[in-house]
């Protein structure tokens, strides 16, 4: 957990994406936004029912959080390059950022998550 702590780098919001008065703020501590979150009922009592997802990191954050959206029912779009992820390693096998990203895509893309370029959603909205 320690990236995620509270008063880390890992926890901090850029300046460029600060929430605006108006928005909700939910604060999580694990990949998976719904665990230890108010996320799901925050969406429920304004009835939201389609979910789009971007941020860090598609092999984490980005996966756990969208499977978790369609198993609750939620309609659920991945905006797939405003996504990334990061090198991995396991037991000497490199696996680059780019490969781990698009392998996570593709699986959510086999889950039927709607998935999108940010041009391809903007144009659809």
């Amino acid at each position: 957990m320690g990236f995620f702590a509270p008063d880390t780098e890992g926890a901090e919001i850029r300046e460029v994406i600060q929430p605006q008065d108006n928005e909700t703020l939910i604060v999580k501590q694990f990949p998976n936004s719904f665990v230890n979150t108010e996320l799901h009922d925050k969406l429920q009592a304004q009835n939201i029912d389609h979910v789009v997802i971007v941020g860090m990191m598609t092999h984490m954050c980005i996966d756990a959080t969208a499977r978790t959206v369609a198993d609750l029912g939620y309609k659920v779009s991945v905006v797939e390059d405003a996504c990334a992820s990061r090198e991995l390693t396991y037991q000497g096998h490199v696996i680059k950022a780019e490969d781990a990203h698009y392998a996570f895509i593709s699986a959510l893309d086999f889950l039927n998550v709607d998935i999108y370029t940010t041009e391809d959603f903007i144009q659809q909205q």
